[in-house]
């Protein structure tokens, strides 16, 4: 013993043998577990019920506003490229090669500043969308038909777009990002716009709701701004009033989650 603790006096790194002569009493206390109150059964289905109450009352408006924004964010991108298209077409060719027929001006003049782009010819009829792909879901769900409603008071979507979006006569262009945009000249079969009319989906036509004033917006081309600028007609809910309000949508926008 006495050889033992000299050597830990001489400070021969054998500080750890100290544990073999000292201890620490152990508080039999410490051995059990101490009981703590639990939750009752009632307390926990009310706070359960409380949590529901305040995620039924949230979770829409929390959901509705997202769709907007979501909303807000690809239509002030497509705008933006439409802007910058028409821009660099003038530039290259001048306006009067969009003066033409959809079919002939698109494939050369527009599908080429998209990279990665998907063209889609005229819908074979009225009741097909812009970008139309049987093999779509939203098509097997619709008997392969993908209609555009309009935006109505009390934000439900109702009554068919015959005109003056007319599918049967628009190309259109699919973007990597899903954005559908259509180009027709013509519009309630006249030709009241000489560099025709743009239809903007900002989620494509494969995806719903299809409706004008949410996912669809109509655009034109001005010749006095040297512009592409949104159409104030059709409905009363369009991008031409979520412009003129600053990009976000005016309070009387109606608006129901889908």
């Amino acid at each position: 013993m006495t050889n033992i603790l000299g050597i830990i006096e001489k400070g021969n790194y054998m500080n750890p043998l100290i544990n073999l002569f000292t201890y620490q009493p152990i508080d039999c206390n410490k051995l059990f577990i101490t009981r703590k109150r639990a939750f009752t059964l009632a307390e926990v289905l009310i706070t359960l019920g409380i949590i529901g109450i305040v995620s039924a009352m949230t979770i829409p408006t929390l959901y509705t506003n997202y769709q907007k924004r979501l909303t807000l964010t690809r239509l002030k991108k497509t705008y933006s490229q439409l802007n910058q298209l028409v821009k660099t077409i003038d530039e290259e060719n001048g306006l009067s090669v969009l003066a033409g027929r959809p079919s002939d001006f698109v494939p050369k003049y527009i599908l080429p500043h998209f990279a990665g782009a998907t063209l889609y010819s005229a819908s074979p009829n009225h009741e097909q969308a812009m970008c139309h792909n049987p093999k779509h879901a939203y098509y097997a769900v619709k008997n392969r038909k993908a209609q555009y409603n309009s935006l109505v008071s009390g934000g439900y979507c109702a009554g068919y777009i015959s005109t003056p979006f007319m599918p049967s006569y628009t190309v259109s262009v699919e973007l990597p990002d899903g954005t559908c945009i259509g180009f027709n000249q013509f519009v309630n079969n006249t030709n009241l716009y000489p560099y025709g009319t743009i239809f903007v989906d900002v989620n494509g036509s494969a995806n719903p709701p299809n409706c004008f004033g949410k996912d669809l917006f109509f655009f034109y081309y001005d010749e006095n701004s040297g512009s592409v600028k949104a159409a104030d007609w059709y409905g009363s809910y369009n991008a031409y009033k979520i412009i003129k309000n600053g990009w976000t949508f005016p309070k009387s926008y109606p608006w129901k989650a889908r």
